[in-house]
């Protein structure tokens, strides 16, 4: 039956059985300007798609993203934990917003910061930690409350730190199933990273 095909409804089912199709091997020996006719280019396009054409264009193939990166350069140089603390958190937030933006999660975060490479009078540090997520998100409580545990986990006092930031890679796409189920959000939070 046509609408065993992917991407036939009961409506366009209807349609290709007037055409006299009974198969996907039907539909596929068709005329493809009777199919676009009746079934406009969306039709078409399934047509040629079930005699092994490619249908897509490359600027229709969406690029993939990779990762995500919030980073800060201080004006004045961050000697206390509470503020790099602040400017973690402020980064964690927006990255949280452009995953949310652009349907994206991430099961981890990099969370990272260094000295001035130019300043050789004072002391040099340059860290990074990677913080794994209970499960792939994208809500700002579960991205600060990670970011925050990286901070904590590599702070050293007696440095003057010059930027910050919060980096993720290997996006996952986050469909509506995948989200967060009222009233069950709260548990994920309170569980916070491993």
């Amino acid at each position: 039956m046509t609408q065993d095909i992917w991407g036939v409804g009961p409506v366009n089912a209807r349609k290709l059985g007037a055409l006299g199709c009974e198969s996907a091997a039907d539909v596929r020996d068709l005329d493809p300007r009777a199919v676009r006719k009746a079934m406009t280019v969306v039709g078409e396009r399934l047509l040629r798609q079930l005699r092994g054409e490619a249908c897509l264009d490359l600027e229709e193939v969406a690029a993939t993203r990779k990762g995500c990166a919030v980073n800060r350069s201080f004006s004045d140089r961050v000697e206390d934990h509470a503020t790099m603390e602040q400017a973690v958190a402020a980064n964690a937030t927006r990255l949280g917003e452009k995953l949310r933006r652009e349907g994206f999660g991430t099961d981890h975060v990099t969370v990272f910061f260094r000295t001035s490479e130019h300043d050789r009078t004072r002391l040099q540090r340059s860290v990074s930690t990677v913080v794994t997520l209970p499960e792939s998100s994208n809500d700002t409580l579960v991205l600060v409350k990670a970011a925050l545990h990286g901070v904590r986990k590599t702070w050293r006092d007696g440095f003057c730190y010059s930027k910050a930031g919060v980096v993720t890679t290997d996006l996952l796409p986050l469909h509506a199933s995948q989200r967060a189920i009222p009233g069950l959000g709260q548990l994920d939070r309170e569980r916070g990273p491993r």
